[in-house]
């Protein structure tokens, strides 16, 4: 079963909300930003929908 193309889209938009993208994908996700307004719009909706995460979310030190 194949993903639709915009669930495909709203995910890698998620993603790179999330901080998880790496590599090529990020590359990507950082390259729709700037060409396709859609895609900047989709990501700021997830950096909106995921932000109050952030206060749930005790910070924690990076091991030396």
């Amino acid at each position: 079963m194949s993903t639709a193309p915009d669930t495909e889209r709203d995910l890698l938009a998620a993603e790179y909300a999330l901080g998880v993208l790496a590599g090529a994908d990020r590359a990507e996700a950082e390259r729709l930003i700037g060409a396709d307004p859609a895609f900047a719009a989709a990501v700021a909706e997830w950096q909106e929908r995921l932000s109050p995460l952030i206060e749930e979310v005790d910070p924690v030190a990076p091991d030396a």
